[in-house]
């Protein structure tokens, strides 16, 4: 499978990866010293819904570029993309996604 990207593009899975490498350490650490809901069970999608909300944010917000002009930020346009989708829509599908398992996940782990 070949990655299609310009610019910062090639981001958005770094971020995806490395966001998801950091929560499931954090979660393995929660369930080791802290245990109650940690280890009782609650649904994975509230694991995936932590992983694409801070990876959405994390894509949203460095999808643009500026630079320091006369003291002053000035954005240039730089077309950001992977997969030809600009950085800005997939923090927004990061976020949409992150959203809707969140509530999935809530409404399976209500209903244990």
């Amino acid at each position: 499978m070949k990655f299609v990207w310009s610019n910062k593009g090639i981001l958005v899975p770094v971020y995806l990866i490395a966001t998801g490498i950091a929560v499931v350490i954090i979660i393995g650490l929660l369930q080791k010293y802290v245990g109650g809901i940690f280890i009782s069970g609650y649904d994975y999608k509230i694991n995936l819904a932590v992983i694409l909300l801070i990876s959405g944010t994390w894509t949203y917000f460095t999808g643009e570029e500026y630079i320091k002009k006369d003291g002053k930020k000035v954005k240039i346009n730089l077309e950001n993309e992977f997969f030809g989708i600009s950085m800005k829509i997939w923090g927004y599908m990061f976020l949409g996604g992150g959203v809707l398992s969140l509530i999935l996940g809530i409404k399976d782990t209500l209903a244990k």
